[in-house]
């Protein structure tokens, strides 16, 4: 970790508030947040809604302004004993391991369940056993014991929001708003819930979702097909990010499963960290366990500069531009390019990016 990169408020959250998984939990990070952002200036909101699954989105901005929402989950995954392995280039090893984690679930309940049949010798005695024991696995996988080591999964995201928020000049304020997401471990809740509320105002806008960002040398930006289509504004985004801290910037396509996938309907850019192997390509791992502690701070600091300068970008185009797109084009439409591929930045350069 690198020394007085992040600011005081990131250092609170991170030092005091990095387990948000209770009601409680999440209700001392809310007051402490809000009343931060509050003091800067910064127009709050929490949105809540209440029901068999109590949620609480922290909206920071004027949605229905803003050009760009950018969006990060605050909540706390459970603990785990084997991490979650995601390769947004590589689908199949994806899926594999999640049939994988499913088959380590299975297993012993199943040979709990067997055990049970052959000493009591009823079959329905053991089927009913089993069905209990999968409700409590899936329960304790939702809900069980909080992951005190959540660096990245997602204290650097919320880091990266809270970052940008402190860099944001009034001008650059009025053409972005912020949303912490609450419950995406319990399936995207906080996103969908958002998304269902803001369906409207979110019409034409870009949303950039950052989660797992801190731990990898490779800044992966999943654009979804829509925001690829749109060559001008693919490569604004890109090449905002000025690469000089060593890590590489890669703009790509690519199935990144995180509150992204609740905008289907909209441009979106899924913003993660990832490591290197031979193997399998870029992947994210160590994640819903004790061993994600990584936190590199020139991660945040590259993402909540180069978000900066891209919505400075927009910020001056947009003036002179008919209807006043976030793309700089009428009705915020460009023709798409040859593979759907935007130019950005590759190990510095700011003049190109690395294709994916």
């Amino acid at each position: 970790m690198v020394a007085n990169l992040i600011s005081n408020l990131s250092t609170k959250i991170i030092n005091e508030f990095i387990v948000r998984k209770s009601r409680n939990q999440k209700g001392r990070f809310i007051e402490v947040l809000t009343q931060a952002l509050t003091d800067d200036g910064h127009l709050v909101r929490v949105e809540e809604t209440k029901g068999l699954i109590h949620n609480r989105n922290i909206v920071v901005g004027d949605i229905e302004r803003a050009k760009v929402i950018c969006t990060a989950h605050y909540d706390t995954p459970a603990v785990l004993p084997l991490p979650n392995l995601i390769a947004p280039k590589n689908l199949p090893v994806t899926v594999l391991y999640q049939f994988f984690l499913a088959f380590l679930i299975i297993i012993p309940i199943w040979g709990l369940s067997f055990l049970a049949n052959v000493l009591l010798e009823e079959p329905k005695g053991a089927l009913f056993l089993y069905c209990v024991l999968a409700v409590l696995l899936l329960y304790l996988l939702i809900n069980g014991p909080a992951n005190k080591s959540n660096s990245n999964d997602n204290t650097s995201g919320v880091v990266t929001l809270i970052e940008l928020l402190s860099k944001l000049s009034p001008d650059e304020r009025s053409i972005v708003a912020c949303v912490f997401f609450d419950n995406e471990e319990k399936g995207l809740i906080g996103s969908l819930k958002f998304s269902k509320r803001h369906s409207k105002q979110l019409s034409g806008k870009l949303i950039v979702n950052f989660d797992c960002v801190s731990d990898g040398d490779t800044l992966l930006m999943a654009g979804n097909r829509i925001v690829r289509d749109n060559t001008k504004l693919s490569q604004i985004f890109a090449s905002s990010f000025v690469n000089d801290s060593g890590k590489e910037i890669l703009f790509t396509s690519a199935f990144y499963p995180s509150d992204n996938l609740r905008f289907g309907k909209n441009m979106t850019i899924a913003i993660g960290a990832m490591r290197k192997s031979k193997w399998i390509g870029l992947y994210l791992s160590r994640i819903h366990t004790s061993r994600d502690v990584m936190f590199d701070e020139k991660n945040i600091e590259t993402l909540s500069g180069g978000m900066r300068v891209f919505l400075k970008t927009i910020g001056g185009e947009a003036s002179g531009t008919e209807g006043g797109e976030a793309s700089g084009t009428e009705g915020g439409e460009a023709s798409g390019t040859e593979g759907g591929e935007a130019s950005g930045t590759e190990r510095g350069e700011a003049s190109g990016t690395k294709r994916g």
